[in-house]
């Protein structure tokens, strides 16, 4: 029996690290399901490693660019990803990703199931996407019911939705763990305009660093910068330890005293479930409101989100560590409940 999911890389790589999570815990429920990943992300290394992987060619970062039109796109993925689905067969397709109504279409039309991974959307898109939802054999909420917009909920409550809570790195510290290190984040490193506030604020924060002499009220600071698999940027970094990739985000930050990147979805998931205080750039995305959830983290007193100096925030939280460590919610994981849904769809 297969399982197909289809996670696109968008701006970043929440898609393909979330599914591949659902994907992590399906297989211990599950170990008969094959899972087979079809992706547009260049980054699908680490999916190859444990799951048959299909890379396409054309990817939204290129549209974003301005390669081609994003219809090219769409038409493309329906005619490649159509292609592979009669050929693999499989008994279900997990959707996250933009929402390809002919793709959709094409599934149900050879009694294939389907399952939609939907986050939080602005409201233009979920208003553009709310009539094919009900089509869906399943449709997953990755937050608890409580998080979701009320005009939103109210609709997604009359299809078939699971409110799972996040997905979330299953990686637990197994003792406790020192917290030394500043961790940098870029996400993918994408050298997009959107990336670019991130970009020019870590690089004054070096810059500060280097002046002096890596010491921020007279301690000692040691910095770790992963600055994602799609970085060709141009920003100094000498004197501090750099890597491309990182194969366990959340014990990244169990290691850190402090985070200072984006408001993705999967790194502030990351963020609250290691309870890691940050000082937190929103980064303007077309589908996902940063600047919103960051906000709503800082109102709870457990993160800064960055104005105009990055220094300030990074002291304060410094020096009070303990006490935005302590403001950080509860979460639980879903990702067992969404193995679960798919599971008993198949």
């Amino acid at each position: 029996m297969k399982l197909l999911i289809h996670a696109i890389n968008g701006v970043g790589l929440g898609h393909i690290v979330r599914t591949s999570h659902v994907a992590d815990a399906l297989k211990i429920i599950r170990p008969d399901i094959d899972v087979i990943f079809v992706t547009n992300s260049k980054y699908s290394s680490f999916l190859k490693k444990k799951y048959k992987t299909y890379t396409l060619e054309k990817d939204t970062r290129a549209v974003v660019e301005g390669k081609y039109s994003y219809d090219d796109y769409l038409r493309y993925n329906s005619m490649a990803i159509s292609k592979i689905i009669s050929h693999e067969n499989p008994k279900g397709v997990l959707f996250d990703c933009e929402l390809n109504k002919d793709l959709l279409m094409f599934c149900k039309n050879n009694s294939i199931k389907t399952v939609y991974v939907l986050r939080n959307s602005t409201a233009e898109r979920f208003l553009d996407i709310k009539s094919s939802l009900p089509v869906f054999d399943s449709v997953i909420i990755p937050h608890s019911k409580e998080d979701v917009p009320c005009d939103q909920k109210e609709f997604l409550l009359s299809c078939p939705t699971s409110f799972t809570g996040p997905i979330l790195d299953s990686f637990i510290p197994s003792e406790e763990t020192i917290r030394k290190n500043i961790l940098i984040s870029l996400g993918s490193g994408a050298n997009i305009p959107q990336n670019l506030p991130l970009f020019s604020v870590v690089d004054s924060f070096l810059k500060l660093l280097r002046t002096e002499n890596s010491l921020i009220d007279n301690n000692q600071v040691y910095v770790d910068i992963v600055v994602g698999p799609f970085y060709e940027g141009n920003l100094d970094f000498s004197g501090f330890t750099v890597r491309p990739t990182t194969e366990c985000l959340a014990r990244d930050m169990y290691h850190a005293k402090l985070v200072i990147s984006g408001a993705g979805y999967n790194t502030i998931n990351e963020i609250i479930s290691t309870k890691t205080p940050a000082v937190i750039v929103p980064l303007s995305r077309r589908w996902d409101d940063q600047l919103k959830r960051a906000k709503y983290f800082e109102e709870l007193g457990c993160i800064k989100v960055f104005q105009k100096d990055i220094l300030t925030p990074v002291r304060e939280i410094l020096k009070d560590w303990k006490s935005y460590h302590d403001k950080f919610p509860y979460i639980k994981s879903g990702n067992m409940q969404a193995a679960k849904i798919i599971s008993n769809m198949m």
